[in-house]
Parts: C-alpha cells; structure tokens; sequence
C-alpha cells in the first residue's frame, strides 16, 4: 500500500512541477515582433496650395494658401528629409464626404539609392474634382504603400 501511494505522491508531483514550470516559463515567453526599420525621415514641410510659382527655392518653408471651390489646381506639396533608398510614393486625395476623390499612381524616388538631404514632392488635383464641393478635404502621403503623413484643408 505505500508503494502505491509513494507511486501516486510522485505522478502529482511531477504534474505539479510541470504546471508550475508552464506557469513561471508562461510569463516569459518571448515572441519575436519584427519592427520596421527606422527610416529617419522627417516632414520639413507639408503644404496645401493654388499654385507652384513659389517653388523656386526649396529650402524656404511654403506657406498654405486658402483654396477656393474657383481656383483651377490645388497642389499638396511636402519636402521629405534624410531619404536613404529608393521609395515609391504615392498621395490618396479626400473629400468633404471622407470618400476617395483620387488615389494617385506611385512615383520612384532616389532611383539610385543614395542618400539625399532632402527632396520635394507634389501632387494635384484639378478643379473637375473639387468643384462645387466645398468642406474639409484632406490628403494622404504614402511610402512604400505605409503612411507617411497626412493634412486637412478647407475649400471654400
């Protein structure tokens, strides 16, 4: 009879120790969270506009610009800091309805892969697609299909 219950005292034990080493190693487990690498960019600036005239010089910062229903273009012009490789970007253009007006096609950048300083970038829409809609727009930058930045403007 106490072989027995030495023979059942042991099976607890060990069913006891597996639990327990289930429970401390259960806190510890370690799960491998891939992290994209760090791009380092930066936003020098992001601006909404009615013209390019004023993109002679890129290193002064643009200002907004208030858009009317009337004007004939709006530009979304932003300058990207410390760009390392080549990146593909891309703009998604909102309504006053929060509804896609325009997903633009990507454009390659820094082909060569080198670093730049900086670069600057544009899109636009023209009057065919925010005329008569007037109300808080808004416009999306994407690198690489990731999101890189985004701005509200009113159209008048």
């Amino acid at each position: 009879m106490a072989v027995k219950n030495i023979s059942i005292l042991i099976k607890i034990l060990i069913i006891s120790s597996f639990f327990a080493v289930i429970l401390i190693n259960g806190g510890c487990i370690n799960l491998k969270i891939e992290l994209p690498d760090d791009p380092g960019w930066g936003i020098g600036y992001f601006v909404v506009s009615n013209e390019l005239n004023n993109l002679e010089d890129y290193e002064k910062p643009l200002r907004n610009i208030k858009i009317s229903s009337e004007d004939k273009n709006i530009y979304v012009i932003i300058k990207i800091l410390n760009i390392e490789k080549m990146v593909h970007i891309s703009w998604v253009w909102y309504g006053p309805d929060k509804k896609i007006v325009k997903r633009s096609s990507a454009t390659e950048v820094n082909i060569g892969g080198k670093f730049l300083e900086y670069f600057v970038i544009w899109d636009s829409i023209d009057s065919a697609l925010f005329h008569k809609k007037k109300g808080k727009w808004s416009v999306t930058v994407l690198v690489d299909d990731n999101f890189l930045a985004s701005k509200s403007f009113p159209i008048n």
